[in-house]
């Protein structure tokens, strides 16, 4: 039995299957590790992991990690992901974070810093049905409703889908505080990554307002400000 929760690793390269395996062990934590997708998938379709960790590029499938995440997440909505990977091209982190990710980290990384990555995420699983100690359970804004406690959205009684963990915690940052500008580096805070290039906020604006509009096709309550952040409309 783990003391520090369980964490599934995909990483097709044995030696550092090994240590990422052995390092987490270590601290605690259950580990299953696995070398290929089918066999990560078999065992995600009857297990839920306190934390996924993927490598992008499986032997000869180039985009294996991201493939078996969205799957993945068929069987657990808002599955915790750190895609640990060798592809730290712009468009691959972008992607990677509008597909849900908790954090993108580009290979070599050192053992230490993984472990201390790892504890963040972690934490953060722990937490994430926990309601924010400086709002109350329920925030309303107009035709909005965000329950910290159900991590749930509505507008106008019609539930807002599918939100990842990162998209919840930037609109709830937005929400708590209407009419103030929002940073970059505010919204890395609140979601706990290391990847704070503008266009990764960005790019989760973008899928949050997309998602909102699903349920209210005329939401047009969030506001930029250019070279600052964003704002949730007064």
């Amino acid at each position: 039995m783990s003391k520090n929760g369980t964490i599934v690793i995909v990483e097709d390269d044995d030696d550092q299957r090994s240590n990422y395996e052995n390092l987490l062990t270590r601290r605690l934590y259950t580990v299953h590790a696995f070398a290929t997708k089918a066999e990560a998938l078999d065992h995600l379709s009857r297990n839920r992991p306190d934390l996924l960790i993927l490598d992008i590029i499986l032997g000869s499938d180039y985009d294996g990690g991201f493939e078996l995440y969205s799957e993945a997440v068929r069987f657990h909505e808002g599955l915790p992901v750190l895609f640990l990977t060798d592809r730290d091209g712009e468009f691959d982190k972008v992607w990677g974070l509008k597909m849900g990710a908790w954090d993108y980290q580009s290979k070599p990384i050192s053992m230490e810093f993984l472990a201390a990555k790892v504890a963040t995420l972690m934490m953060l699983a722990n937490n994430q049905s926990r309601p924010s100690d400086d709002a109350n359970t329920e925030v309303v804004r107009g035709e909005l409703v965000l329950n910290t406690l159900s991590r749930s959205v509505a507008w106008a009684g019609e539930p807002v889908l599918n939100l990842t963990v990162t998209e919840f915690n930037m609109l709830h940052a937005l929400v708590l505080r209407p009419g103030n500008v929002i940073t970059y580096d505010r919204f890395a805070q609140v979601t706990h990554s290391s990847v704070v290039e503008k266009n990764t906020i960005s790019a989760h604006i973008k899928n949050l307002k997309k998602k909102i509009r699903r349920a209210a096709p005329e939401f047009n309550g969030i506001d930029s400000e250019y070279g600052l952040g964003y704002r949730w409309k007064a």
